[in-house]
């Protein structure tokens, strides 16, 4: 479903990125772990286009992101193609990003009727089909003042489902909330990842990646420095410097 190789991003004398590849397949869950500056967050932003690399290749379902072969030739799409391109890809951010003087509801509807062009009526069943599927079906007639960070966090992600993405991108999502709200954030991005949606999680949240991913990657300087499944990354480390971080994190051998 993603594909990536050698990916490399820079912003001025700092090389973030430093040819990275990675695979994701259809209906996979991958943790992204490693330290801050460590590329992490950079890497999901190139996958969504908010970010443009300097050099590699980015699929998803198919399709290079930003990029298209004419004439034998890789040339950059229009901004047009590259906005639709960016639809396929849902991304839940560190901050919640909600628009504060709407509802509830009116946020989430937002981006299926000026992204999508669907109907109101259809943009308002999909959004109450989504904020039920978060536990906020309640609360769409709220303004997010209203809300307690966790619930708002639940609202962005019935806001990027919304969209039907083909794949679904978390950067950090519970980062930003009180350590009591990161359970009913997590729990919700459990569900979808049980329903089969291709999923890439940056995460600090060791154990909960270690519970829901099939594949867990370390980032470390920009690079991939070992991934694979979580008993395997997390039981038995190949590389000491994943050794070091994951005892760092969790206080353990």
């Amino acid at each position: 479903m993603i594909r990536i190789r050698s990916l490399t991003k820079s912003f001025g004398a700092l090389q973030v990125l430093k040819g990275v590849d990675l695979d994701v397949h259809r209906g996979e869950v991958v943790s992204l772990i490693g330290a801050s500056g460590s590329g992490k967050s950079t890497l999901l932003r190139c996958i969504n286009g908010l970010e443009d690399p300097e050099t590699g290749l980015i699929e998803v379902d198919g399709a290079l992101m930003g990029r298209e072969l004419r004439g034998g030739r890789i040339h950059e799409v229009s901004p047009r193609r590259a906005r639709a391109q960016r639809a396929e890809v849902g991304m839940v951010f560190q901050s919640f990003h909600l628009f504060g003087h709407r509802t509830v509801l009116e946020n989430v509807m937002l981006a299926p009727r000026h992204v999508r062009r669907v109907s109101r009526d259809a943009a308002r069943s999909a959004a109450m089909e989504q904020l039920e599927r978060v536990g906020l079906a309640d609360k769409a007639g709220n303004y997010p003042r209203q809300l307690s960070g966790g619930q708002q966090q639940r609202v962005a992600i019935a806001r990027a489902l919304c969209m039907r993405p083909t794949v679904m991108l978390f950067d950090e999502p519970t980062s930003a909330l009180d350590p009591e709200l990161v359970g009913e954030v997590l729990d919700v991005i459990k569900d979808i990842a049980a329903d089969g949606a291709t999923m890439i999680i940056v995460t600090h949240e060791l154990a909960f990646a270690r519970d829901v991913s099939d594949q867990v990657v370390f980032l470390h300087h920009g690079t991939i420095l070992e991934s694979g499944p979580p008993e395997q990354l997390f039981g038995a480390p190949r590389h000491e410097r994943t050794r070091a971080f994951l005892q760092r994190f969790t206080g353990t051998d």
